[in-house]
């Protein structure tokens, strides 16, 4: 994150980066909010952007660039379930500030969900009932389900 200011395709001017959001084996994402003085009048305030490395993966296997190119289809549904990709993958020269930021690099610029990820809300829901699992995906509640 703090390697931002060099990256040839920047989050932008006025954008802060705030908090690491998560890390893995071959990536990270992070939390950048935009602090700029026209804020209110912005309908983008926060974004997730996540960075892997470009050859993380053997033969190819499913990483970043998988994980944008089915973003980008499932988008064309307009779901609100889905999240939103702001914008599609980059690819770069890392700046050796960390292991994730080494040779090339993909990122991805993603709609901030401040709950946390769909794994999260999963663990913290599942067990709790079904209907909750069915909001997920419709939103037409079946009324058999109304006795929350």
């Amino acid at each position: 994150m703090a390697s931002e200011r060099n990256w040839r395709n920047r989050v932008g001017k006025g954008w802060v980066a705030k908090r690491l959001l998560g890390r893995g084996t071959y990536g990270v994402v992070g939390h950048w909010s935009y602090e700029g003085p026209d804020r209110d009048s912005k309908s983008l305030k926060d974004v997730a952007v996540k960075q892997s490395l470009r050859f993380a993966f053997p033969l190819g296997g499913f990483g970043l660039q998988f994980e944008a190119t089915n973003l980008s289809e499932l988008g064309r549904a307009k779901s609100q379930h889905i999240v939103r990709m702001y914008r599609h993958l980059y690819e770069e020269v890392g700046q050796r500030t960390n292991k994730f930021d080494m040779g090339l690099v993909y990122r991805i610029f993603l709609e901030y969900c401040p709950g946390g990820d769909a794994g999260n809300w999963i663990r913290e829901h599942l067990y709790k009932s079904v209907g909750s699992i069915w909001k997920i995906y419709s939103d037409n509640w079946p009324q058999q389900y109304n006795y929350f």
